[in-house]
């Protein structure tokens, strides 16, 4: 399944991330990414996006970052939900689909993230893919719910807090 829209949010009585995406014919999975794992992610994700330039060259990639961490350029979108159940309404006819990610298997390019969410059987139940801007823009959002969340940030680079602060979304952005 590839998902063509996704929200993520933190849920503390799970204390793990929840993705909630979306494929093209509209049917809606469930993700759950333990902290232990998105410990493991989350240093090679930054890698993808960590200016590896010094001085004013750098300056100038952290400024583009600031301007996609902030989403200034897009307004939110709806968020994905799975559907509910009602006993005023008839079921559903395929329940969501619900997953505990055991592994994600990263594929990357200059042009893009392609991350395969694997289930308990190890096969790839879900996939998504992230241009750099879509990765910048959803690490901000995985960073603002991890610090949410009271997990140690050593995962993630000085930097990235530096560039979080200034320019921190003023409203809760979906993505």
């Amino acid at each position: 399944m590839e998902l063509q829209k996704f929200t993520t949010r933190y849920n503390p009585y799970q204390d793990r991330l929840c993705i909630d995406g979306q494929d093209p014919a509209g049917a809606v999975v469930r993700l759950w990414l333990t902290y232990r794992l998105s410990r493991q992610l989350i240093p090679l994700l930054v890698k993808l996006i960590t200016p590896a330039a010094d001085g004013e060259e750098k300056s100038v990639i952290l400024a583009e970052w600031a301007l996609s961490n902030a989403c200034a350029q897009q307004g939110p979108e709806t968020a994905v939900r799975r559907p509910s159940v009602d006993s005023r309404s008839p079921p559903p006819a395929e329940p969501p689909v619900v997953w505990l990610v055991s592994s994600i298997e990263l594929k990357a390019s200059a042009k893009q993230a392609v991350l395969g969410f694997r289930s308990g059987e190890d096969k790839v139940v879900a996939s998504v893919s992230l241009r750099p801007d879509h990765l910048r823009q959803w690490l901000s959002i995985v960073y603002r719910l991890w610090r949410n969340a009271g997990w140690p940030n050593k995962e993630w680079p000085a930097w990235l807090e530096q560039v979080h602060l200034a320019a921190a979304p003023r409203s809760e952005v979906l993505h």
